[in-house]
């Protein structure tokens, strides 16, 4: 049984992996509290299979995300929202009241070697179309709140810097992390207020 989790767990954090799980499967990992600040006041995170591995996404929403107090979308920063991104959260919207929406551009990383021109006309036309979609389309927040609610960060290096590794690190590094800690400060702050007002209402 001890052999049979462990090679579950390799198979479903390694994206090469020819094995799969099935999208309706469930896997549990228990992370010691005192390494992660975010899950000691009985957070639990739960990470979708991608929201176009499953033709049932209305059931996979029913079943995992009724409760939910927060979504994040976690993008490929190389493209603008994708359809079947736009799609998942058009039937979240549906079906949930206010859902609240982070988005995560990530890989973000892999702008550092276009001129700062560049880098900044691809990250205000991705900002700009996102909060399109959240405010115009899904009528979820404001323009600035959904300002609010945007990142462009580097999840590898992310991990780098916490496993303090500074090899593989790409120029502008510094201010991507700085957006990611910004991004769990929010975070952190929109978990707390959605549990006042749930313990309050």
């Amino acid at each position: 049984k001890q052999w049979y989790q462990r090679r579950v767990a390799i198979t479903a954090g390694h994206s090469l992996s020819k094995e799969c799980l099935d999208p309706n499967a469930i896997v549990r990992l228990y992370w010691p509290k005192t390494k992660c600040a975010l899950i000691r006041d009985e957070v639990v995170l739960v990470d979708s299979p991608g929201i176009d591995m499953s033709p049932d996404v209305d059931g996979w929403i029913d079943t995992h995300c009724q409760d939910a107090d927060v979504f994040v979308l976690v993008a490929n920063s190389e493209s603008t929202l994708m359809h079947s991104e736009k799609n998942f959260f058009r039937r979240v919207n549906a079906k949930l009241n206010q859902p609240n929406i982070f988005i995560l551009n990530n890989r973000w990383d892999c702008s550092a070697g276009e001129d700062v021109s560049t880098r900044e006309e691809v990250r205000s036309q991705h900002k700009e179309r996102t909060i399109e979609f959240i405010v115009d389309e899904l009528g979820l927040m404001t323009r600035e709140e959904a300002d609010q609610r945007i990142f462009f960060i580097s999840a590898k290096e992310a991990l780098k810097i916490r496993l303090q590794q500074s090899d593989g690190l790409s120029s502008g590094y510094e201010e991507r992390y700085k957006e990611f800690e910004d991004f769990e400060n929010r975070f952190e702050h929109c978990l707390s207020a959605s549990a006042i007002k749930t313990k309050f209402h």
